[in-house]
């Protein structure tokens, strides 16, 4: 293993310019190899006071990240009440399996059981974003609106509350 880290710092010092893909290139199962990397592929998040979900995820993700993923966001509905909106960061996701799309699809369904107001996704150029992309409008029950940020989702969000009369 010291030589896979080795190696891969040799090529950075090369290649300075290829670190961010193999930055995002870690995954779980080298985490777990290597307990000095602390990377995390995707957060999961309610702030209750709002009533917002954040879901950040990056890097690649593949079906191990999508089962944690899943799980964490199953149990975060339970702490929101109807109508919660999400917010969800995937502008540093670069890669995706297909094999992950069912587990998305769950993660779509139990947003719109759970009465899901807005959805407000950050987005990248990236070939996993086409992918979900495409998921979403095949099975997505609710419209998803684009950001460049989580400031600006915020802010959308804060505007619609504004202007909510109820």
């Amino acid at each position: 293993m010291d030589f896979v880290i080795k190696l891969r710092e040799h090529v950075i010092d090369m290649f300075p310019f290829l670190r961010p893909k193999l930055d995002s290139a870690v995954t779980p199962r080298t985490l777990k190899r290597n307990p000095f990397l602390d990377l995390r592929m995707h957060e999961i998040r309610t702030d209750s006071d709002r009533n917002y979900l954040y879901i950040t995820l990056s890097g690649v993700i593949d079906a191990e990240d999508a089962q944690a993923i899943n799980k964490e966001v199953l149990a975060a509905l339970e702490h929101l009440e109807d109508g919660f909106h999400v917010i969800n960061d995937m502008s540093q996701a670069d890669c995706g399996y297909i094999s992950c799309l069912p587990l998305f699809q769950e993660v779509m369904t139990a947003l719109s059981t759970h009465h899901v107001g807005r959805v407000i996704r950050i987005v990248s150029d990236s070939v996993f974003q086409c992918q979900v992309n495409a998921a979403s409008q095949q099975f997505a029950r609710y419209t998803i609106e684009e950001a460049t940020s989580v400031k600006e989702a915020e802010a959308l969000l804060a505007a619609t509350v504004a202007s909510d009369p109820t």
